[in-house]
């Protein structure tokens, strides 16, 4: 502690170390600033340091030059100074401690035109509350557009915001008696210098309304607002005002991300359309996303009152409701996807890889490239089998090569090493399984590890596609049941009138085209309510009403369908499908590994087999005669069935 009016340090050293330290020009020069009882040391080599009253201040001799000078003297260029005066400071109440950094003491100007931008600067604003600087007068800021032909000026309005339930405060502006001109306080801090509000301050008062809503809906200006906070945060000193409004417009903002997110995910996840014809909230055609969202603002208030205020904003308006925004997080959400998912792949090291290409609904050949990896549980240690889609490739070509580029080039671009791969799966096309040029033979030329198994589901379904075009009664037999669901389909009448025929556990007729082989198996399982078809084609049949040309073609598919052949044909095909289509659906799940399916395959060639036996015909002759209960003619010829018809019917069984 020090006594009033005297200072702990030696005046004569402090002379002695000013005198020679005057000599040598290339020395730092440090200041003490005398400012109300209080002294700052500043110095060009080290930090600043203020002494606050009632604070023991510690002079020490040292090897630099001190200069003291009123601020007066400072702002006009005078430093000059007498220290054996100056130093003899009434400074008894000055007992901060040592290096103490206080804030408290510096003044920066109130014109936000005139604030010179360093650390220090930021700090003090940070410090206290900042004043806006709001005009008794607001004709000073008159000025005339030639552009209206009139004089506008800066009101009170400008500082005021309208909302849905009345007014909210601008906090963040700050006007300028200087420039004229109001600044945006977080961008003159914190922005990078795209804004007037921010370098040079706006002053179009015949557009400040419109300029004022532009600027708070850009980027830097929610950045800056964001770094503000932030900033203020860290630094425990705020302006408690501004950041309760700018926390409050995040938080909105925050809530209404929040929603929007979770509408995108869920129709995301069940692979629903978003868009509709029109982006209009209301509209009973906007789409499955903007439906939801007025679904969740029935239920819920803050999505009512967000909807009521930016609902059908326009373009250029904020309001995280439109397509582009939907769009964009369908984007980052799918790259989220990808990245666990490559994750997971190189975490598992090895994978097997699963292409095929088919036109989409737009005529565009589309290549889908599944990725096949063994996933290892983290909470578990059981291992499980997985598939993921990475992406469609469209216009690839149908050349082995051009396969080839497209599946390196995938992997390349997800950072995979096609040296990891051990499995890859396609079709048997030629181009695909070929054993000279094929896409598996290249794939093997780079990776002798990568073993080619052929895609079991699709093999299945040629074995059954030839043994039907094999046998021409057999091809007969599909085409006349896709002759069936054809005439039913195109009229509503007679597909009411099968429905009403049918009884609660039966189900229509199917289609009998298509890839999948199940197609096959539900038209043909059409034994169950054979009773049914032949009523409801003989009440069309005699229906005065109808056309006559659907009448007869009723007559046609009547006697196709009563004969003894399309009744066996039913029971026999429905039987054996039954079979194929259980192996299908199980060859086509994740799950499935390579030693199932050739046990799969192995239970299926043993049941082929035993169906060709006598007993096996016999069961199935049998059953077709419970369900065309009439004694045919070609029964009673033989019991050994011996026709021509059975002769037929026994070579095309497998």
């Amino acid at each position: 502690m020090v006594e009033k009016g005297k200072v702990v340090q030696d005046t004569k050293s402090c002379e002695k170390s000013m005198k020679k330290k005057r000599k040598d020009s290339s020395t730092s020069t440090t200041t003490l600033t005398l400012i109300t009882s209080t002294i700052t040391l500043t110095t060009s080599t080290s930090t600043s340091s203020t002494c606050h009253p009632n604070t023991e201040l510690d002079i020490t001799p040292s090897p630099t030059i001190l200069s003291v000078s009123t601020p007066l003297e400072l702002e006009k260029g005078n430093h000059a100074g007498d220290a054996r005066n100056l130093i003899s400071i009434d400074i008894a109440k000055c007992t901060a401690p040592k290096s103490l950094v206080s804030l408290d003491d510096i003044t920066v100007n109130t014109d936000p035109a005139k604030w010179i931008m360093n650390e220090t600067t930021i700090d003090q604003l940070l410090s206290r509350d900042i004043d806006q600087n709001i005009p008794e007068d607001f004709s000073v800021t008159r000025r005339y557009y030639s552009s209206v032909s009139g004089y506008w000026s800066l009101t009170k309005l400008a500082f005021e915001r309208k909302i849905k339930n009345g007014k909210l405060h601008r906090k963040y502006l700050c006007y300028s008696s200087s420039k004229k001109a109001l600044f945006c306080i977080p961008c003159r801090l914190f922005g990078n210098g795209s804004s007037k509000f921010g370098t040079d301050g706006y002053d179009d008062w015949n557009n400040v309304h419109s300029g004022l809503t532009s600027h708070e809906n850009s980027s830097e200006h929610v950045q800056s607002s964001s770094t503000f906070l932030n900033r203020s945060k860290l630094k425990n000193q705020i302006d408690k005002g501004l950041q309760l409004q700018i926390q409050n417009e995040m938080n909105y903002w925050r809530n209404v991300l929040q929603r929007v997110v979770a509408v995108v995910k869920k129709l995301g996840s069940r692979g629903l359309s978003f868009r509709g014809k029109n982006e209009q909230f209301g509209s009973n055609k906007n789409g499955n996303f903007m439906m939801c969202l007025e679904l969740i603002a029935e239920f819920d208030p803050f999505m009512s009152n967000h909807l009521a205020t930016y609902g059908n904003p326009g373009r250029g308006k904020t309001s995280y409701l439109s397509s582009t925004i939907c769009e964009e997080f369908i984007s980052l959400i799918a790259k989220k996807v990808l990245n666990v998912i490559i994750d997971e792949v190189n975490r598992s090291k090895y994978f097997s890889i699963v292409v095929d290409s088919t036109p989409d609904i737009s005529h565009v050949d589309e290549l889908s490239f599944v990725i096949r990896y063994v996933k290892r549980e983290i909470q578990e240690d059981t291992p499980a089998e997985v598939e993921r889609f990475l992406k469609f490739i469209p216009n690839v070509g149908h050349k082995a090569i051009d396969m080839l580029n497209a599946v390196t080039g995938t992997l390349e671009e997800f950072g995979l090493n096609l040296q990891d791969c051990r499995g890859q799966s396609y079709d048997t096309a030629a181009n695909m399984s070929g054993c000279y040029s094929g896409l598996k033979t290249r794939i093997q030329n780079l990776n002798p590890l990568a073993i080619y198994v052929p895609c079991g589901g699709h093999s299945l379904n040629l074995v059954g596609l030839s043994a039907v075009d094999s046998i021409k009664e057999a091809a007969f037999f599909f085409d006349y049941l896709e002759a069936i669901y054809d005439f039913f389909a195109k009229s509503t009448y007679r597909w009411q009138l099968m429905k009403q025929k049918l009884k609660p556990n039966q189900k229509v007729v199917k289609r009998a085209t298509g890839t999948r082989w199940s197609s096959r198996y539900n038209a043909s399982s059409f034994k169950n309510s054979w009773e049914e078809f032949m009523e409801t084609l003989n009440d069309v049949e005699n229906n005065n009403s109808e056309k006559y040309i659907n009448r007869r073609k009723a007559a046609g598919l009547k006697n196709n369908l009563s004969t003894f052949e399309s009744v066996f044909m039913a029971v026999f095909w429905t039987s054996l499908l039954e079979r194929f289509n259980k192996t299908s659906t199980v060859l086509q799940s994740t799950s499935a590994n390579l030693e199932h399916v050739v046990d799969l395959y192995k239970s299926l060639i043993y049941y082929v087999s035993e169906i060709r036996s006598d007993e096996m015909f016999q069961q199935f002759i049998d059953e077709a005669k419970k369900i065309r209960k009439e004694e045919y003619e070609l029964d009673k010829k033989t019991s050994s069935y011996a026709t021509p018809f059975m002769r037929r019917t026994r070579r095309m069984q497998f």
